[in-house]
């Protein structure tokens, strides 16, 4: 089994103590992006990176909330004032990087399909001026 097929290290006891909260949330991760692969129908490129950047940002949180054991991270001393400020300004930055990627993804697509159109294009010129080259070696014959 492939690690991406596990996402468990192999040298680890499974017990709950032998494992840090970084190593269950990284578990947590790898599982989640696996599951999500194998959830049938198929989705654009852009469609499956907004979706595991969603799922990464939703491991972070579990992971800074707790839900995977104590969090290892820092402990920040802030009064109420800051401390709210900060989190104001830490929503209103994740709601642009969520637009920006929207936005990058979008264009992504556009760029993709730009190219296969080119692509075909130049497949077509190619067929006709081949057509044409023929044409005229059969008349100079």
């Amino acid at each position: 089994m492939t690690e991406r097929e596990n996402p468990i290290p192999e040298n680890k006891d499974l017990g709950a103590a032998a494992l840090s909260s970084g190593e269950r949330a990284d578990i947590a991760y790898k599982t989640a992006l696996i599951m999500e692969a194998k959830v049938p129908g198929s989705k654009s490129p852009e469609a499956n990176a907004i979706s595991s950047a969603t799922t990464l940002g939703r491991n972070v949180l579990h992971e800074e909330l707790g839900r995977f054991g104590s969090w290892d991270g820092a402990i920040y001393d802030l009064d109420d004032e800051t401390r709210d400020r900060l989190l104001a300004h830490a929503r209103q930055d994740s709601a642009s990087a969520y637009s920006l990627a929207i936005f990058i993804a979008k264009q992504s697509a556009e760029a993709s399909r730009a190219a296969r159109r080119a692509a075909r294009l130049t497949t077509l010129v190619l067929c006709i001026n081949l057509i044409f080259l023929a044409g005229l070696v059969l008349l100079l014959s």
